[in-house]
């Protein structure tokens, strides 16, 4: 069992897109279930062309007796394998985090991989599922504003996750003035993916829910798939060493 985090620090950076795609890949090597935790504004579900008409938030009254028949009334499952369960239409507030959090250890148990959308920065949400989380994946784009606030949420990250977490770079090009190697050793975390402009496979999904990496001609498609290896290297490391999974390691300069 894997929990990986997918974070970002300011909204439109792209964290959804890699969340759905990496749980596509990740579900050709075990049981993989993603989370929307974005209550209220979550779009995973479009971005899936999936229509599940239940959500997590729907669990959590029974949270102490939850059984495999329950997850069956929530559960929606892509054509990737890809089991998903999308965010309520309620707010952040209005949600009781400590029953997510129970939701999330029962979930756990019955996944290769958990996989969890966050909410945009650091919420008290966010706060209260650090400690589930095996990797997180901080998305952020190339420009100021973004990356200020991707180096404040890397700063409020726990010490000891801040060493499992690893750094993408969406819609970056090799015309940037900045690398995304220098971008990552400034904010000083590994850097574990840098995802081109992809306009016509990215647009596609966010209009069809057709993900990126079904199609063999997106850039962004072939960058989440090398994204996955790493993440799976480091999960690999970690059952060889038997100890917390360093995505240092498994991170490449780009």
């Amino acid at each position: 069992m894997t929990v990986i985090g997918i974070l970002s620090a300011k909204g439109g950076v792209g964290a959804s897109l890699v969340a759905t795609n990496l749980g596509c890949v990740l579900a050709d090597f075990g049981q993989t279930l993603l989370l929307d935790l974005n209550p209220g504004s979550g779009a995973d579900d479009l971005l899936l062309d999936l229509s599940p008409q239940r959500s997590w938030v729907d669990l959590l009254p029974v949270v102490k007796e939850i059984s495999p028949k329950h997850l069956q009334l929530v559960i929606a499952q892509h054509p990737s394998g890809l089991n998903f369960m999308r965010t309520p239409e309620v707010w952040l507030n209005d949600i009781d985090w400590l029953a997510v959090v129970q939701l999330l250890g029962y979930l756990t148990g019955e996944n290769e991989w958990l996989l969890l959308d966050m909410p945009t920065g650091m919420s008290a949400a966010t706060q209260s599922v650090f400690s589930m989380m095996d990797i997180a994946l901080i998305v952020t784009t190339a420009d100021p504003p973004a990356l200020r606030a991707a180096g404040r949420l890397i700063r409020s990250i726990p010490v000891d996750l801040r060493g499992q977490s690893g750094l993408v770079v969406n819609q970056i090009t090799r015309r940037h003035p900045v690398s995304p190697a220098e971008i990552a050793r400034s904010l000083e975390i590994p850097l574990l993916a840098a995802l081109q402009p992809d306009p016509r496979a990215v647009g596609y999904q966010v209009s069809f829910g057709n993900p990126c990496v079904s199609d063999h001609r997106s850039s962004f498609g072939r960058g989440i798939v090398m994204l996955a290896a790493k993440v799976r290297k480091a999960i690999a490391g970690r059952k060889e060493s038997g100890h917390a999974p360093s995505v240092k390691n498994a991170s490449t300069d780009i």
